[in-house]
C-alpha cells in the first residue's frame, strides 16, 4: 500500500494523505477505518502518541468485528510502534508479540513476521543480543521462503547495527556482505542503495578512508539520478559526516546541500537531524536558534493537524448522531401511526 511506503520514508506526503482522507465526503465504514490506521501511524511518527493509540484503537474495533487479520496484524504492528516510539517499551513488545500471534490467523504467512523486526529492533536497543539475533534469524528464514528480498536487507542492516553496536567488526562486515549479496538478487535501487551505505559505514569503521569517500560519491551520484529529494538529502548528509573528521569546509558544503533540500521539501525532521548535527559537530550557535524556530513550527503545524482531525471525529459524531435521531424519529412516527391506526378500526369495529 502507498501509505506504507509514504511511513517509512516520506512522512511529508503522508500528512498530505492523511488531511485528503479527512476531506472526503461520504466516506464508507471501511474507508473511515482505514482513515484511523493511516492517521495513526502518521500521529505516532510525529510524537502525537496520544491521539495516535485513540485512531488505532478506532481501526482495531472495526476490523476486530470483521475479523480481518490481515488489517489486524498492522494495527497492532503499528500500536506496537506507537509505544515503542514513545519509550513505554513494555507496552510496544506486548503489541509486537501479539501481531505475530494475530498474524498467524491470516492467510499470508509474511504478516506473522511482520512486527518481528520491530521486535528485534528493540530488543538491539535493549542490548539483548541473544534475543533479537533469535528474532531475526526467523524472520530471514521465511523472508527466504517467499525471497522477499526488501525484508531480508531490513533484517541484514538489523545484524549490521547489532554487530556494530557490540563493536564486532567481523560479524558486522559478514552481514554486510550478506545485504550486498541480496542487494545483487534484486532489482530494487533502495535495496542495492542500502547496501552501499552499509559497506561505506563499515569501510570508515575500518579506517578504508579512499575506499569509504568513494562508496559515498558513489551513493550521492546514484541518488542524484534517482531524483527523490529526502535521499538524496541524506546522501549529502552521510558525505558531510565523512568529512567532518578531514575537511570541516567541504563537511559545510555538503551539510548546505543537505540542508537546502530539505527546506525546499519541508522535511521537519531531516532539517532538525542537520541541525543538531551542526550544533554538535561545529558549535553553531545559530543552528541552536534555528533548532528552537524549527520545533516551534512543528509543535504549531501538529496542533493544526489534530485540531483538523479533531474537527472531523466531532463531524462524525455529529453525522452519526443526527442519523441516529433521525432513524429514532422516523420509528417513533410509524409506531404512532399503527397505534392511531389500531384505535381507527377499534372504532369502526
Amino acid at each position: 500500500m502507498k501509505w506504507e511506503r509514504y511511513i517509512q520514508s516520506d512522512l511529508d506526503s503522508c500528512k498530505i494523505l492523511v488531511l485528503n482522507l479527512r476531506q472526503m465526503d461520504n466516506k464508507s465504514p471501511n474507508d473511515d477505518a482505514i482513515f484511523h490506521l493511516i492517521s495513526g501511524s502518521y500521529l505516532a511518527r510525529i510524537g502525537a502518541f496520544k491521539q495516535s493509540i485513540d485512531h488505532l484503537n478506532q481501526a482495531k474495533l472495526y476490523f476486530l468485528q470483521l475479523q480481518d487479520f490481515e488489517l489486524l496484524t498492522k494495527i497492532l504492528n503499528e500500536i506496537g510502534i506507537c509505544f515503542h516510539l514513545s519509550g513505554n517499551r513494555q507496552e510496544a513488545t506486548y503489541y509486537y508479540e501479539q501481531s505475530m500471534l494475530c498474524g498467524k490467523k491470516a492467510d499470508d504467512e509474511l504478516l506473522s513476521i511482520l512486527a518481528e523486526i520491530n521486535l528485534a529492533k528493540l530488543y538491539i536497543e535493549d542490548e539483548k543480543y541473544v534475543a533479537a539475533f533469535t528474532q531475526l534469524q526467523h524472520y530471514i528464514s521465511i523472508s527466504k521462503k517467499y525471497e522477499k528480498f526488501e525484508a531480508l536487507s531490513n533484517a541484514y542492516a538489523a545484524l549490521v547495527d547489532l554487530y556494530l553496536r557490540k563493536e564486532d567488526i567481523p560479524f558486522a562486515l559478514k552481514y554486510a556482505k550478506e545485504l550486498q549479496y541480496v542487494a545483487g538478487r534484486t532489482n530494487n535501487q533502495n535495496i542495492m542503495l542500502r547496501a552501499l551505505t552499509n559497506q561505506a559505514i563499515l569501510a570508515f569503521y575500518n579506517e578504508e578512508n579512499d575506499k569509504a569517500e568513494d562508496l559515498f560519491h558513489q551513493i550521492l551520484h546514484l541518488r542524484k539520478q534517482q531524483n527523490h529529494p529526502l535521499k538524496l538529502s541524506d546522501a549529502y548528509f552521510n558525505l558531510a559526516g565523512y568529512y567532518i573528521e578531514f575537511n570541516i569546509e567541504t563537511a559545510k558544503k555538503y551539510l548546505d546541500s543537505a540542508y537546502k533540500i530539505a527546506i525546499d521539501n519541508q522535511a521537519y525532521s531531516l532539517q532538525e537531524d542537520i541541525l543538531l548535527f551542526k550544533q554538535k559537530e561545529l558549535n553553531d550557535s545559530f543552528a541552536t536558534e534555528e533548532i528552537k524556530a524549527l520545533r516551534r513550527i512543528i509543535e504549531k503545524e501538529r496542533k493544526v493537524l489534530l485540531k483538523s482531525l479533531e474537527t472531523m471525529q466531532n463531524e462524525a459524531i455529529e453525522k452519526k448522531t443526527s442519523r441516529h435521531f433521525i432513524l429514532i424519529s422516523t420509528l417513533i412516527i410509524v409506531i404512532l401511526g399503527l397505534l392511531i391506526f389500531g384505535s381507527i378500526k377499534k372504532i369502526f369495529k
